[in-house]
């Protein structure tokens, strides 16, 4: 979905089908985000259902002179492990034995 609603046209996703796995068949076999061309207009963290992309300072680290470091792959975004998010704590809260 977030590639479907980006304006700007960054995403860029590459179906992959796995039959032995019934539960998942379909994966993202490439998932890529050309930092360099976006508008940074939030739609595709909006339409995200898995909470995979997020609009952080941290994430890329801009500005920059080099335009490879800002094409995130399926590995740099599995790896990234936000501190916090407003809307999803990551990771979640720990729940509280005390009454409040």
């Amino acid at each position: 979905m977030c590639a479907t609603v980006c304006p700007a046209k960054v995403i860029e996703i590459e179906a992959g089908f796995d039959p032995a796995d019934p539960a998942h068949p379909k994966f993202p076999a490439r998932f890529e985000i050309d930092y360099s061309r976006c508008i940074f207009c939030g739609l595709c963290v909006e339409a995200c259902p898995e909470d995979a992309i997020r609009m952080v300072k941290e994430v890329p680290g801009l500005p920059t002179f080099d335009r490879s470091t800002l094409w995130l792959g399926r590995e740099e975004l599995l790896n990234w492990n936000p501190q916090r998010d407003v809307a999803k704590p990551y990771p979640p809260a720990p729940v509280s034995d005390s009454p409040r």
